[in-house]
Formats: structure tokens, C-alpha cells, sequence
């Protein structure tokens, strides 16, 4: 079977890769932010991974759980991760909803709250993720061959960031932080299934 996969670019600058998948039952859409953790000043190292726990906190038109019912009554599921080069936000739908589930997620990356509340509850969440890397053999041993091989260099840093880090980022940072970042011309949108 041939594949059809289209791309084009947005006056905004944002860009769409599509992949048509007539056969399929659902569709996955993803948008990708062009920002990780090797990408971070030392000082803030860990705010990309920061960001893609806050961003689902509330926006100026939902609160979390508005967020999560309005997703989940359209059928869809959403999730989110961060890596060394990008950070994406994705969910999976069936047919037939894609741009309304879209939609909230357009409003999640270009209207967030990041309530200071939520901030500090969240950063006791990231230190316990931190624990449990400590925990995790593997982790620790990956971590250490990176710093290892990239010592003094942007990329020995972790995805995570450190405690030091975690415990000093503000509000004030992560609006920056999304500010120069999450613009359209620094995202784009991939989406595979059948055409809508």
C-alpha cells in the first residue's frame, strides 16, 4: 500500500506532517515542542519536563478537570513526554474529533495558568521522580555515562533536572521559559488515521 503523507507550512509558521491511514479505526495526533533538556540554560535544567506537567493544570478558559472531561467525553486519551531535543503532547482519538480535541490542546499550549499552587505540589512530584531514578540501576548508570561523555557540555545535563534546579525554578521562569519557546514557529503537529 502506498503511503500518503502530506506536510505544509502555516502562515503562522507552524508546520503539519499528516500521514492518511484509511484502514485505521483512530487517529494519534501529536505536537511537538523543539525544546528538551539539552537545549536548557544549567540554571534551569528540568523546566521542559516541568512545563509538560503544568501545562495540563488549567487555562484561562478550562481547569484540569474541565481539560480531562472535555478530552475524555470526545473518546480521546492524552499523554505527554519530555525528551533530550523535544517535548510532545499527544493524545489519540477516534474519527470525526480530531479538531475539537485539537482545539483544547491549542488552548493548553498557548493559555496556560501555571497556577502557583500547583507549581509547588507538582515540584514534590518531580523530587519523588527523581528518587525513584536514583532507585532505577539503570537510570543512574545511563545518567553517569552521560555525564561521563558529555562532561562540561549542554548535553550532560538530565531530563529531570536536579533538586537544586527543580526547588528554584518560578512561575515567573516557566512563563518566560514558554514565552521564547512555545510559539508556533517552534511547534508542529504530526497526525496519523484516516482523513477527517
Amino acid at each position: 500500500m502506498k503511503q500518503k503523507i502530506r506536510s505544509c507550512v502555516f502562515p503562522n509558521g507552524s508546520r503539519l506532517i499528516a500521514e492518511e491511514m484509511p484502514y485505521l479505526q483512530s487517529s494519534i495526533t501529536g505536537l511537538f515542542v523543539k525544546m528538551g533538556s539539552d537545549y536548557e540554560p544549567p540554571h534551569l535544567n528540568g523546566i521542559s519536563h516541568m512545563l509538560e506537567h503544568m501545562i495540563f493544570k488549567g487555562t484561562q478558559n478550562r481547569d484540569a478537570k474541565a481539560i480531562a472531561l472535555e478530552i475524555e467525553s470526545l473518546g480521546g486519551v492524552f499523554n505527554a513526554y519530555t525528551a533530550r531535543d523535544h517535548t510532545c503532547f499527544y493524545f489519540m482519538s477516534l474519527p470525526g474529533v480530531t479538531a475539537g480535541i485539537f482545539d483544547i490542546f491549542r488552548d493548553i499550549l498557548f493559555n496556560p495558568l501555571i497556577p502557583e499552587d500547583q507549581l509547588e505540589r507538582e515540584k514534590a512530584v518531580i523530587l519523588e521522580e527523581l528518587k525513584s531514578s536514583d532507585d532505577d540501576p539503570q537510570d543512574v548508570v545511563f545518567q553517569n555515562l552521560n555525564e561521563l561523555i558529555f562532561e562540561d557540555t549542554q548535553y550532560a545535563k538530565t531530563i529531570l533536572g536536579t533538586r537544586d534546579t527543580i526547588r528554584s525554578i518560578t512561575r515567573n521562569d516557566i512563563l518566560d521559559f514558554m514565552h521564547s519557546f512555545y510559539t508556533s514557529k517552534n511547534i508542529f503537529t504530526t497526525y496519523a488515521g484516516p482523513a477527517e
